[in-house]
């Protein structure tokens, strides 16, 4: 493969610089017209037609629509300005996409843990607890079939289309480590809540490398859909169905469960639900020995400008769009812990 140096003048950093900062603005469009439109929609509905509200159905749409139709159009059309550099074109066996399946479980629940007792922490330091915004809206009474079609499709797709394909395509010339793990925290910041951010960014780092070696979203979008599929469908199901979510209720609102409450959830459901997490289990310990087992096999290539050692953060980080991306990013964070 060819050699290329170390040797970067004060222009092309300047010229890197800008690069990242225009995906940033980039990414700050996306999020800017999706709570302008939320918020905008929110303030009229509340003065015209408040009991609108009370449709789950219309609550879900004007969480997604926003960003999925308007905000993520307009943010591509800004990133395309930076020229994109194709990757290298990769085939995954099936073999391989079992393996990268189950790191990927191993990721989602490993964050979510995380996520979770970060979560409890700065909940007692509060004294309140932070409600988890995921789970509010998977136990939301919508139609399975709408769900799926957005959780599952629409969501996953679009995603991956702006975090891998047009991120990773336009920040791979400066280094393929970096585009990863760049791009995985910017996904992983921008669901915009801590108990997202860390299985987020974690599983961004696996759709990344999937994305970097295939050149395809079509795999990373595959994986993508499955894992919310089982997170984001199947668990809430299970929960809806084996009879606890009353349960889960009361320990949330920090309530004794009630007695009738054990009664129903003492059934087939509950069984379910066990063996449903029992599976989980064996998933995530089995992901847990592909990704110690396959770690080393990581193959990145030097890139065709690859930024010299101890510039990499500075540039990529430290200029306008991202900044401002960070701000709004950690903004709503801190916003969906105080509401």
């Amino acid at each position: 493969m060819e050699e290329y140096t170390d040797t970067f003048d004060a222009q092309e950093l300047r010229r890197a610089r800008r690069s990242f900062s225009t995906l940033g603005f980039g990414a700050v469009a996306i999020l800017a017209i999706t709570v302008g439109l939320q918020f905008a929609a929110a303030f009229v509905i509340s003065g015209t037609a408040p009991e609108i509200y009370s449709n789950n159905i219309f609550r879900l749409m004007l969480s997604f629509i926003p960003i999925y139709c308007v905000g993520m159009p307009v943010g591509i059309f800004i990133m395309r300005k930076v020229p994109a550099v194709q990757c290298e074109r990769e085939s995954f066996g099936v073999g391989a996409v079992i393996k990268i399946f189950l790191i990927c479980i191993f990721m989602m629940y490993s964050g979510s843990i995380v996520g979770a007792i970060v979560n409890a922490a700065i909940g007692n330091a509060l004294g309140r607890q932070i409600v988890n915004p995921v789970e509010s809206l998977a136990m939301m009474d919508v139609p399975l079939a709408i769900r799926i079609l957005i959780t599952v499709i629409i969501g996953p797709f679009m995603e991956e289309l702006v975090f891998r394909k047009v991120l990773i395509s336009r920040m791979r010339v400066y280094g393929e480590r970096l585009a990863i793990v760049s791009s995985a925290l910017i996904f992983g910041l921008f669901h915009g809540n801590l108990s997202q951010f860390f299985y987020a960014a974690a599983l961004g780092l696996v759709f990344g490398y999937v994305y970097l070696r295939s050149d395809s979203i079509w795999y990373s979008f595959g994986m993508h859909a499955a894992v919310n599929f089982i997170g984001g469908i199947v668990s809430a199901e299970m929960i809806k169905r084996s009879g606890i979510s009353s349960m889960l209720s009361d320990g949330a609102a920090g309530l004794a469960p009630d007695p009738g409450s054990v009664m129903e959830a003492i059934g087939p459901g509950m069984f379910l639900w066990v063996g449903f997490m029992l599976l989980l289990i064996v998933l995530w310990v089995l992901g847990l020995a592909m990704l110690c087992g396959n770690a080393h096999k990581a193959r990145f290539c030097r890139a065709e400008q690859q930024l010299p050692k101890g510039t990499a953060f500075s540039v990529s980080w430290l200029n306008a769009g991202m900044i401002i991306l960070t701000i709004g990013c950690i903004a709503m964070m801190v916003y969906t812990i105080l509401r």
